[in-house]
């Protein structure tokens, strides 16, 4: 039973961990500006 649990809890932390920042920080710990284009964010689709 509290393998069961060790696992679900290596499995929450794992998931968690896989999420996309949304706010990046610079190299030199600056946030970017809010108009500057996320790099990280794939281009919108030109039919929306």
């Amino acid at each position: 039973m509290s393998l069961r649990l060790v696992i679900a809890f290596a499995l929450a932390l794992g998931v968690a961990g896989c999420g996309v920042k949304n706010d990046l920080v610079m190299p030199d710990g600056k946030p970017t500006p809010k108009g500057e284009k996320d790099p990280s964010k794939p281009p919108q689709q030109m039919g929306r």
